[in-house]
């Protein structure tokens, strides 16, 4: 295409053709400017460099091929006369002919000289004034890179000199960007390993720290000594990469608005068939399963049919546009469409189809905006105006014309006329803020009062700004007033008020205190602030401007409330308000509470400019919540450390707060047993005992009520205690809550179950051999084995037996109730461990043998430091155990081993270890191990950890069964643990049981520490 300029607007012009998603074929025309004519040419830097290669190649080949022909003629005649010298020459040289040959050549010779000068001449120029770099770089096999040419183009756009660039080549690859590094030496690797063309663009940082795009081009080739040598030409292209980003930018615009336009464009034969169509997205359109080829007829209601093939023939008829809004309803959705039919050729148009229905939801919007702008400014009483300067003309709104006085259906009154309703007192602030506006821009705000015709005064708020040109100049003013007058009665009302409030504030007890910001003083203080300060009102100190200082007020702050009094008044200054108690230590030393609040007063323009507030003397209030806390606190420690479950109940049954021993004791914790009630957890069998008495508590009929009752934990295990309940009232008698303590007894009766076991093996084992004694006694003195000697020796026997018995069954009582309370003193000598089994055995043996048990000993060879009594006395417990609870015909085993706490007990894993008292530690390195198996029935896995007590038995039988008092293996424990050993039971029922105990090896120190405690 052909567009003509003034060669004063002479530009660069480039035709794009285009085509878009659709068929329709478009041109984008871009012009550049001329100042862009360089970025023009860099932008084929390519074709530029190819240009500028084939010339100097052309140059230099003709000048070669000028030189052949002046040098022919010359090589010719220089062997021809060398022949001749040597007689070679068999003919005559034609002189004529080879002068003149020799003049042509010498001419011919000249003229390529002065061609080539010339090309050399052209080439040097084009390298000064060509904006690329020309260069010829060079990388030797060991990667040492070095410049063989580069035109002065360099220092222009490196910075550098040629000559600094061709001394150090390391100049211009240590500017590159960083970013762009890795990059260029990836393609500079890919060119000398394919010897492909080099064509990369990068960034530059120069000496002068400005940062440009380059753009390289050039050809590697391989020399014969290994070297790969790079001719090409680098030019800037900092200015075409803004053009580029700007053609690009363009570019997706056009291409945005021909693909992302909300319009749907057909193609449209002026018969109705849709030949072509560019389809959108902005709304549904008409024919959502449409068929190149269809016919308008086929989708479109006959209406709009009819109404589009009606356009079509008028644009193609008249060669204009056509354009018509229609409604069409498509999808069940109503829209508002325009179409504009435009003329394509002599059978077709394009029909460009553009949803109108955001534009009139828009307009409807804006018309509906407007009109509340208007009614706000309206019931704002805003009014609002315009000054054009040049025109000195004015657009006032409605309420701008009622805020000065004037008739709305008056023109607007001239500047010259609208100084004339100024009252004289503000006409000349007036002036000067109305002319900085218009000479300097200067926007202004002010209060300003007019007078209106029928005399009265109004203030107005007025505010004006500049409206300027790109020269800086003033076009015109705008701005706002607004009727204030109002307002300023109010003020004048206010400050009446304040007075007032000044009046009031000097009676009341509150310290009261006005600060403001800007002068860093009390603008007020009443007379109740300074008393509570407590200072002395001497006559140095009555001078207001002490007092409106008051620095000593934060130096009197309690040290240790001071930081965060200053962090709060740092908060205060920001816009925070400003509510602490603090220590405030008066002049005599007194240390009083204080209460301060204040809030931040902010001007216009939010900044603040005073600080009110109240100081109150919380004392009193302060010592009365610290006696509070301290109830709360003994309360608190009472109910949360109570060893006994504590709980507040509601009248429902509901958990209020539980204690932790509460929770302990139930297995639940405080959250999952406030959602529960008494009644979920109680013991059905006791359930209607205890919502009786909680009834009774309830109505008044008791003041408290106790029960023994059970519950079940969480665990599903039942747990008795005994409850104590009491209620909380109000001032009206009504119960707020319940208090209630639960104490677990299950220790208590278990002690009154062993208390009735004990007293039932005790009555039983001293009833008997006390009946036995009295029997034997009783027949003797009766006398009826008087002439019979041998019976009545036999009853005493049976008489001393029981004795015997009864005597050692009270030994074993008192022997425990000595070793519970640390009265045995053990006597430590060196024993044989040996020796100790032996004596075991040997005291135990008859009764094994009346048992039908055999007994079998693994002795050891040790020796032990230990009480051998007490260690006999052990052994034989634990033998007379295991023969007892053994049938005819089974062995029981008595062993000894040494071990060590590294090497463990025989390698043999605990099953069960008693804890040793407090003061003794566990058992040292090394240590004997004794063990006493049997045979017999096993004892039950839930009996192993209570067999040590005191009268436990696996079955309460055993005592009349077996005569056992439970009282022997409570010795035996309490033996080892004063040794600081450990004893402990493997059983499996049905099998039999073992029992192990360990003594160290040597006691001597220990022992004697444990008689002296």
């Amino acid at each position: 295409m052909r567009i003509a300029f003034p060669l004063t607007l002479r530009r660069l012009v480039t035709t794009v053709p285009l085509r878009g998603v659709m068929v329709l074929p478009f041109v984008l025309p871009t012009v550049i400017p001329n100042s862009h004519f360089w970025g023009a040419i860099q932008a084929n830097t390519p074709t530029t460099t190819l240009v500028g290669l084939l010339t100097f190649g052309g140059a230099f080949a003709l000048g070669w091929l000028a030189a052949i022909q002046l040098t022919a003629r010359s090589t010719q005649l220089n062997r021809t006369t060398r022949k001749r010298a040597v007689d070679h020459l068999k003919q005559r040289l034609p002189t004529n002919r080879l002068i003149r040959e020799r003049s042509q050549l010498e001419a011919e010779r000249k003229q390529a000289e002065d061609h080539l000068r010339k090309t050399e001449q052209w080439l040097h120029h084009y390298s000064q004034l060509s904006p690329g770099n020309i260069y010829t770089l060079v990388e030797e096999p060991d990667g040492t890179i070095w410049f063989e040419y580069m035109s002065s183009a360099v220092e222009t756009i490196h910075e550098y000199t040629a000559e600094q660039v061709l001394q150090d080549a390391y100049l211009l690859l240590d500017a590159i960007h960083p970013d762009d590094r890795a990059g260029y030496q990836q393609a500079v690797l890919e060119s000398k390993q394919t010897l492909n063309s080099f064509v990369h663009q990068w960034r530059v940082v120069t000496p002068s720290g400005k940062v440009k795009w380059l753009q390289g081009n050039s050809q590697p080739e391989r020399r014969e000594n290994g070297v790969v040598a790079w001719h090409g030409v680098v030019v800037d292209i900092s200015d075409r990469k803004q053009v580029e980003d700007a053609l690009r930018q363009s570019e997706i615009l056009n291409r945005t608005i021909l693909n992302a336009l909300p319009d749907l464009i057909i193609r449209m034969h002026q018969d109705g068939t849709y030949l072509d169509i560019k389809p959108t997205t902005a709304f549904p359109i008409e024919f959502p399963n449409f068929k190149l080829g269809e016919n308008i007829r086929n989708f479109l209601p006959s209406e709009a049919a009819e109404q589009r093939l009606d356009a079509a023939a008028k644009a193609l008829h008249t060669g204009t546009i056509q354009v018509y809004e229609f409604p069409l309803v498509v999808q069940g959705q109503q829209l508002w469409q325009e179409a504009r039919v435009v003329p394509l050729n002599a059978e077709e148009v394009i029909v460009v189809v553009r949803d109108l229905t955001p534009r009139k939801q828009i307009e409807e919007a804006l018309r509906q905006s407007e009109a509340r702008l208007a009614l706000s400014q309206q019931v704002a009483q805003v009014g609002y105006w315009e000054f054009d300067l040049e025109k000195q003309a004015s657009t006032w709104s409605e309420i701008t014309f009622h805020h000065w006085g004037v008739d709305p259906t008056q023109p607007e009154p001239s500047f010259a006329e609208l100084l004339k309703r100024v009252h004289p007192n503000d006409l000349a602030y007036f002036q000067q803020n109305v002319e900085a506006a218009m000479t300097a821009g200067t926007p202004y705000h002010l209060d300003l009062r007019v007078i209106h015709p029928d005399g009265s005064i109004r203030y107005l708020d007025s505010r004006g700004e500049s409206l300027l040109n790109s020269q800086g100049q003033v076009l015109k003013l705008i701005g706002t007033s607004m009727d204030i007058t109002e307002r300023k009665k109010a003020e004048s009302a206010l400050q009446e008020s304040e007075t007032r409030f000044r009046q009031l504030a000097e009676t009341v007890r509150e310290g009261f205190f006005v600060f403001e910001t800007t002068t860093s003083q009390y603008s007020y203080l009443n007379s109740a602030c300074i008393n509570i300060s407590g200072i002395p009102t001497n006559p140095s100190q009555t001078d207001q401007e002490y007092f409106r200082g008051m620095t000593h007020w934060f130096q009197n702050i309690h040290p240790d409330d001071r930081d965060r009094i200053e962090r709060a008044l740092q908060q205060e200054r920001q816009g925070s308000n400003f509510n602490e108690e603090y220590r405030f230590i008066r002049p005599d030393g007194e240390i009083r509470w204080l209460k301060s609040q204040a809030f931040p007063i902010q001007d216009e323009a939010n900044t603040i400019v005073r600080i009110v507030g109240t100081v109150e003397d919380i004392t009193e209030r302060k010592q009365i919540e610290e006696a509070l806390r301290d109830s709360e606190e003994r309360f608190r420690r009472a109910f949360d450390d109570a060893p006994i479950g504590i709980s507040l109940v509601c009248p429902t049954g509901q958990f209020l707060k539980v204690n932790a021993h509460y929770c302990s004791l139930l297995g639940y914790t405080e959250e999952e047993l406030l959602a529960l009630t008494f009644q979920e957890i109680t013991h059905s069998a006791d359930l209607k005992t205890d919502e009786e008495g909680f009834r009774q508590l309830l109505s008044g009929e008791i003041r408290s009520f106790q029960m023994e009752k059970r519950y079940i934990t969480k665990q599903g295990m039942t747990i008795p205690v005994l409850m104590n309940v009491a209620p909380i009232r109000d001032h009206d008698g009504r119960v707020i809550y319940c208090v209630g303590h639960i104490q677990d007894i299950r220790d208590r009766l278990r002690v009154e179950q062993m208390k009735e076991e004990f007293i039932s093996v005790v009555s039983h084992e001293l009833r008997t051999p006390l009946t036995s004694i009295r029997g034997a006694l009783g027949i003797l003195e009766t006398g009826v084995f008087s002439d019979r000697p041998d019976k009545a020796k036999h009853m005493l026997q049976i008489a001393i037996n029981n004795s015997d018995r009864l005597v050692r069954l009270v030994d074993e009582i008192l022997s425990l109730e000595r070793l519970d309370s640390g009265k045995v003193q053990l006597v430590i000598e060196q024993c044989q461990v040996a020796d100790l089994m032996q004596q075991a055995i040997d005291g135990i043996q008859a009764i094994a043998d009346q048992a039908a048990v055999t007994l079998s000993l693994t002795p050891l060879s040790a020796t032990l430091w230990a009480a051998p009594d007490a260690l006999v006395q052990t052994l034989t417990n634990l033998l007379s155990n295991a023969i007892k609870f053994s049938s005819p015909g089974n062995t029981v085993w008595l062993k000894a081993e040494i071990g060590n706490q590294e090497s463990g007990i025989g390698n043999r894993e605990k099953k069960l270890s008693l804890t040793p008292p407090p003061l003794h530690s566990s058992p040292p390195s090394p240590f004997l191990l004794f063990s006493v198996k049997d045979q017999g029935r096993g004892i039950p896995a839930e009996k192993l950890d209570i067999i040590f007590e005191k009268f436990q038995q696996v079955d309460v039988s055993d005592c009349r069964k077996k005569a056992g008092t439970g009282l022997g293996l409570a010795i035996c424990k309490n033996i080892v643990q004063q040794h600081g050993g450990q004893i402990w039971v493997e059983s499996t029922v049905g099998q039999g049981s073992t029992f192990y105990f360990t003594i160290p090896l040597d006691n001597r120190n220990r022992l004697t520490k444990t008689n002296d405690q």
